[in-house]
């Protein structure tokens, strides 16, 4: 088996989240593989940023190459247009006891009685609704609608609405399976039909879903079992049914994990740390470097994790190459005439060195006109 350091481990799945150094072409960037995550708004924007010179103003428009729409999980993320079909197969559940493991709030009881079937099922609402709005509807009207349209069973008393909503656990995972993206242009949330989409995608596919493990294994290498079950949002019992065959075994610091043999390669090369070492990003919450699951490796102290990793309101991290070494936020400053200065507010675990400071400075401005400002004021917290 090999056997390679926490730093080895880092330094190799830097190099393949594309975080070394940056390409002229945000299409191309390898993480567009299984998305980028949009939530917060924006943040693909600026996980683009870090790893593209190329302008990032289209990353998650709905008319664009690159739209956003419900993927891995149920969650916002940004995908190339061309690859939308086979993000729609790679996404959908394989099984009953893929719909159960997925399905883990009561609020969805009903369609985990049901498996496949509640996905067919609230995928066929939601595909009539968007119709009967010709191709533009809201979230909410669609929401509404499609509770209306599905069985009792598939639906739970919301209180607040005084109402019966279906679980967003299906309801949002459909968007895709219907054909729908996301327009985040108007003040509320619009799904829009995109146009061609197939009636029938082919789903279940066991294939597509192996694929798509094997690209997350490729960018969060090495991984557990269990934690690539928990990036797609199911049970390591039906992923290990799905695994590529070629997997590598590896030990990471004494624990086990998988690698792709084109990940291996990248643990073997002898100029992976060096490859790293000058990195520094300033990745936004959802970021794919901090979607891995196993967090004790990328941030190894417990009290920094919980600073990192929040309920509600995480904030980005500071990147060195490959260590978190502080976090930050930004905000929106307000508009003058020669444009938007956004504020980036960074807090270091510990005193940077000056050539590392000059990086943050300059990363702070690439964080600023991702989020469409002209410029940055740089505040430094203790």
């Amino acid at each position: 088996m090999l056997r390679v350091s926490r730093r080895r481990a880092l330094a190799a799945r830097l190099v393949a989240q594309g975080l070394d150094a940056r390409g002229p072409d945000v299409a191309a960037l390898a993480v567009l593989d299984v998305g980028l995550a949009d939530s917060p708004y924006g943040a693909a924007r600026v996980a683009a940023a870090a790893r593209t010179t190329g302008p990032v103003d289209d990353v998650g428009r709905h008319d664009g190459p690159l739209p956003t729409a419900w993927t891995v999980r149920g969650a916002p993320h940004v995908h190339r247009a061309v690859d939308l079909p086979t993000v729609g197969r790679a996404v959908h559940p394989v099984s009953d006891d893929d719909v159960r493991a997925r399905l883990v709030s009561p609020q969805a009881a009903g369609a985990r009685e049901l498996g496949l079937e509640a996905w067919r099922l609230v995928t066929a609402a939601v595909r009539a609704v968007a119709a009967a709005h010709g191709g533009v509807v809201a979230k909410g009207d669609l929401s509404r609608e499609v509770s209306d349209r599905v069985p009792a069973s598939l639906t739970h008393r919301c209180d607040p609405c005084d109402a019966q909503h279906v679980s967003a656990l299906t309801f949002q995972p459909a968007g895709l399976q219907a054909g729908l993206v996301l327009d985040t242009t108007a003040r509320a949330l619009v799904l829009r039909s995109l146009p061609g989409w197939p009636d029938d995608l082919g789903v279940p596919d066991p294939a597509a879903v192996g694929a798509l493990l094997r690209r997350l294994v490729d960018l969060h290498g090495p991984v557990a079992p269990g934690d690539l079950a928990a990036l797609v949002g199911t049970s390591a019992r039906v992923v290990h049914g799905l695994l590529p065959a070629d997997l590598v075994p590896v030990e990471v610091d004494g624990r086990a994990a998988l690698a792709t043999p084109w990940f291996v390669a990248l643990l073997e090369d002898p100029g992976v740390e060096e490859r790293a070492a000058g990195s520094v990003r300033l990745l936004p919450p959802g970021d794919p470097w901090l979607q891995s699951r196993d967090r004790a490796l990328t941030v190894p102290d417990p009290g920094r994790r919980k600073q990192v990793w929040r309920p509600l309101g995480s904030p980005g991290v500071v990147l060195a190459a490959g260590e978190a070494v502080g976090t930050w936020r930004a905000k929106a400053g307000p508009r003058r005439s020669a444009g938007r200065r956004d504020d980036v507010v960074v807090t270091p675990w510990a005193p940077w060195a000056d050539a590392e400071a000059g990086a943050v400075a300059e990363e702070a401005l690439v964080v600023a006109r991702a989020r469409g400002a002209d410029d940055v004021r740089l505040v430094v917290e203790s």
